[in-house]
């Protein structure tokens, strides 16, 4: 159906909307071909609804579409559904989906185009081709080959950007010797297409690092923090702004630190937590302020430590759990509550250890797994209960491993799945699922390449990608795979 509705503003020179009288007085003039205000008319394209229809959404789902970045649409039905926006005549429309439902992939076809006369009667139509198809998620337990990273790097970091595309950024690339001294770090960042299963190169960082940190801001950037280079710490941080693919100052935190944590609050601010600066160790807390770009503390641990584990809870507090002193392994777990800028001390794991990895699980208790201490690379699982306080234990993986990934990927069961890592004889390809509604742990598929030190980041569409990492403690990987 053809739209023709006008929108015309009457202002007076001085802006203000004018009377009744004054706006029939225009009427009369623009009837009699005069010019009205100020001697020119306002014509207003006409303009033009964007729609289509929706199939596949499974009963109780729901899908988020998005058109040129500005507007977003929240559909609940098979159907058809339009934008509440409208397009002028000629102009572009870019449509994708922002937020897929929960148990399905929706794809999008006829997305993009321009408002023209597609019935060759001379006016321009209505857009209501544009067609989203959703397909459940099949997961069958298999990883699958992804195009591989222009550079091979390991300990970097890859942050999921809200138009889908993956950052990878820094990280330890082939030691490069300039006659002085050794550079192990790289600087450059690549982008991942889930949809055409490409790398492109964008913005280097100022500064190259590995062991630093990427959180995503509700602004849509990615903020940078600490790392180093060889035996070269860094306070500072940088901003990735996607829009035009470069990077920016972010200020510096009040020490360097790497092997620290960074966490994203419920109030959008990014809270830094412990971390080694060579031979000091990091009590000291800090908050990053996305508004003001700046930096300010957030208190103190009750004990010093990196290696740990930062995860937020669903009463907005962040439990961070065990991690290291040097040598010594830490049992000891603290919580971060936000509202009051102030630490608690809560239950103690069972069993010390560092390197090992937390996931939030569908009741809101953390699961924390692996890693080791001093008595070696562990198996053992535990259990964090946020109303209680404690810890108990959960199943044991079938293998110890450490510098391995743990993703939730199966979305509502919760399930997590570990992959890669090493033990004191070899890497692993192997990978693991823990069902939280049974606490148990069984053996998936195996990835191409034995690796650690990768990243694992869940993508739109429900499967998770495995990028980079280190093989056999001396080949640095390109590779990415897929599950």
């Amino acid at each position: 159906m053809k739209n023709h509705t006008r929108h015309t503003s009457l202002l007076n020179t001085q802006g203000h909307l004018l009377n009744v009288s004054a706006m029939a007085l225009l009427l009369a003039l623009a009837a009699c071909g005069g010019a009205g205000i100020n001697g020119n008319a306002d014509s207003s394209a006409a303009i033009y609804s964007v729609g289509g229809k929706v199939s596949g959404l499974a009963e109780g789902e729901k899908i988020v579409l998005e058109k040129n970045q500005t507007e977003t649409l929240t559909v609940t039905r098979n159907g058809s559904f339009n934008f509440e926006t409208k397009e002028k005549d000629a102009s572009e429309y870019h449509t994708k989906v922002h937020h897929h439902p929960s148990k399905h992939h929706c794809t999008v076809k006829h997305g993009t185009g321009k408002i023209k006369d597609r019935d060759n009667d001379g006016d321009s139509d209505d857009v209501d081709d544009i067609h989203i198809t959703c397909e459940p998620i099949i997961h069958n337990g298999l990883f699958a080959p992804a195009a591989d990273m222009l550079s091979a790097r390991h300990s970097h970091a890859a942050t999921i950007l809200n138009d889908g595309n993956v950052l990878v950024v820094g990280g330890s690339a082939t030691p490069v010797f300039d006659g002085a001294r050794w550079h192990l770090a790289t600087g450059s960042s690549e982008l991942y297409n889930p949809t055409t299963n490409t790398w492109s190169a964008t913005g280097s960082l100022a500064q190259a690092r590995y062991n630093h940190t990427a959180t995503l801001l509700a602004n849509g950037k990615v903020l940078i923090a600490g790392g180093s280079n060889a035996y070269t710490y860094f306070s500072n941080a940088e901003l990735y702004d996607p829009a035009t693919g470069t990077w920016s100052p972010a200020g510096s935190m009040g020490i360097a630190r790497i092997y620290h944590s960074a966490t994203l609050l419920p109030n959008g601010k990014v809270l830094i937590v412990g971390g080694t600066y060579g031979l000091g160790l990091a009590t000291a807390a800090e908050l990053y302020d996305p508004v003001s770009n700046t930096w300010a503390s957030a208190g103190s641990l009750a004990t010093a430590r990196f290696h740990h584990t930062a995860t937020v809870l669903a009463n907005g507090k962040v439990l961070v759990a065990a991690g290291a002193q040097g040598t010594p392994t830490l049992a000891s777990a603290e919580l971060y509550d936000p509202l009051t800028n102030a630490w608690t001390t809560t239950g103690n794991l069972a069993t010390a250890r560092a390197g090992h990895s937390a996931s939030l699980l569908p009741n809101g208790n953390v699961l924390v797994a692996a890693g080791n201490n001093t008595a070696g690379i562990l198996s053992s699982a535990e259990i964090y209960d946020p109303v209680t306080g404690a810890w108990s234990t959960a199943a044991s993986l079938t293998t110890p491993r450490l510098g391995h990934t743990a993703t939730s990927i199966l979305f509502p069961t919760g399930k997590i799945l570990v992959a890669g890592g090493y033990d004191q004889t070899q890497y692993f390809a192997s990978a693991e699922l823990y069902d939280p509604a049974t606490n148990t742990w069984s053996i998936t598929g195996s990835m191409a390449f034995a690796r650690s030190h990768h990243t694992a980041t869940l993508m739109p569409s429900g499967r998770m990608i495995v990028i980079g990492g280190i093989s056999n403690g001396i080949q640095y990987l390109t590779s990415a795979e897929t599950y």
